[in-house]
């Protein structure tokens, strides 16, 4: 099924089909200096299909 763009308010726009979008699976750090945030974010990312390979409180720890 293709989705069409919006055409406003222009009556001279024509409806244009959007292009399905290629799902990518992503491998994701997440960091954030609370922990509370860390715990409900990861589930999140992994729920869109994507992997969490780490986790960071210290952004420091993340990389230079």
């Amino acid at each position: 099924m293709s989705r069409l763009a919006w055409a406003g308010s222009d009556p001279t726009r024509v409806e244009q089909p959007i292009p399905e979008l290629e799902t990518t699976h992503l491998r994701v750090l997440i960091a954030n200096e609370r922990k509370d945030r860390l715990v409900l974010v990861a589930p999140i990312v992994v729920g869109l299909g994507h992997e969490v390979i780490a986790r960071e409180i210290d952004v420091a720890d993340v990389a230079p």
